[in-house]
């Protein structure tokens, strides 16, 4: 190693660009390790606590919004109204609610990743929608999930209304 003049030859600390498939079997192990890590970490109870209070505040806000609407009778030409308005305003919710994801989706976010994804994985030489395919695929499972969880809540109230209190 020459220090003046000479040229030195600085060690090597990775291998060369890897191919795609070992790129993605690399990933894979990458966030396999990551996951057992977190796993080990996680703190049981705390979780089980976390899932019981989410159930207590979503049971309480249906039972709040089934007391807020209350057990009055809806009338035969209401319930009717409903069925032939409501799914065109369902539409148009969900056509906006696209809109809007397409819209912040467009301009790259919000993909919500890990400060080690970000740091490692975006600045690995892999494509990148390898690197990121997984993170939006959990956040799309997310929004579905929460989608269903808010529908059968607001189901739940609506059949409370126009099913068992139709008939006036």
């Amino acid at each position: 190693m020459a220090l003046l003049g000479g040229e030195a030859e600085a060690p090597v600390a990775s291998r060369a660009v890897p191919e795609p498939a070992d790129a993605a079997a690399t990933l894979k192990e990458l966030r396999s390790a990551r996951r057992r890590h977190r796993l080990e970490e996680l703190d049981w109870l705390d979780a089980a606590y976390h899932a019981y209070l989410a159930g207590i505040v979503g049971g309480a806000i249906v039972l709040f919004a089934s007391s807020f609407v209350g057990g009055k009778r809806v009338s035969a030409a209401t319930v009717a109204d409903v069925i032939d308005h409501g799914p065109a305003i369902l539409g148009v919710l969900a056509a906006l609610a696209v809109a809007a994801g397409l819209r912040s989706g467009s301009r790259g976010g919000p993909l919500a990743i890990e400060p080690a994804e970000a740091r490692y994985v975006l600045q690995a030489p892999i494509e990148r929608g390898l690197a990121l395919r997984a993170a939006a695929w959990r956040q799309l499972r997310f929004a579905v999930f929460a989608g269903a969880v808010v529908g059968a809540g607001v189901a739940t109230v609506l059949f409370s209304v126009l099913v068992s209190g139709a008939g006036t």
